[in-house]
């Protein structure tokens, strides 16, 4: 994440501020970082979101008949 500014006109000129992100712990592991990935449940670390989508979403197989991913198809073959 990177730090953000905020530039203002302002009266007497220009007003700047700078906003830092705050850094955190994974829970799972010792990384200590500012990069954040948040699921319903916690925030990770990039490594362990990776870890949590291959666990809980389903990989697309190749259709058995040859056919293209269609996305407006009705099934999908997981």
């Amino acid at each position: 994440m990177k730090a953000s500014m905020k530039i203002e006109p302002s009266g007497s000129g220009i007003t700047m501020g700078v906003v830092q992100p705050s850094e955190f712990k994974c829970p799972k592991c010792d990384y200590k970082g500012h990069v954040q990935l948040i699921t319903t449940r916690a925030v990770y670390c990039p490594q362990c979101f990776d870890d949590f989508i291959r666990q809980h979403v389903p990989v697309l197989v190749p259709d058995p008949e040859g056919k293209p991913f269609d996305p407006s198809s009705l099934t999908v073959n997981l």
